[in-house]
């Protein structure tokens, strides 16, 4: 059966924001024994410890993903549509 971890009840997205921002987060299963591994919350996998979180903190999950990752490109977009002003600055 393919899943996603944002999906498990095993899964955490708030262990460390700065890994959760790009979309990654922590297996309680690899805790102790791979503590610096973080898994995608959204690529699909096959996981036979998968276990489903509630409907609606997986809705919670993947709607504050979605923010976080609109806020990054409009981030993107307002960096890029100021870098031709400095360009011009720069001759």
């Amino acid at each position: 059966m393919t899943v996603r971890c944002i999906e498990c009840r095993l899964f955490t997205l708030q262990k460390h924001e700065g890994m959760a921002r790009q979309g990654f987060g922590k297996c309680a299963l690899d805790a102790d024994d791979h503590p610096g591994r973080f898994n995608s919350a959204v690529f699909p996998r096959h996981c036979q410890s998968h276990a489903a979180a509630l409907p609606p903190v997986v809705a919670s999950r993947e709607q504050w993903l979605a923010q976080v990752q609109a806020d990054f490109v409009e981030e993107i977009r307002g960096a890029m549509s100021r870098a031709p002003e400095k360009a011009k600055g720069e001759k």
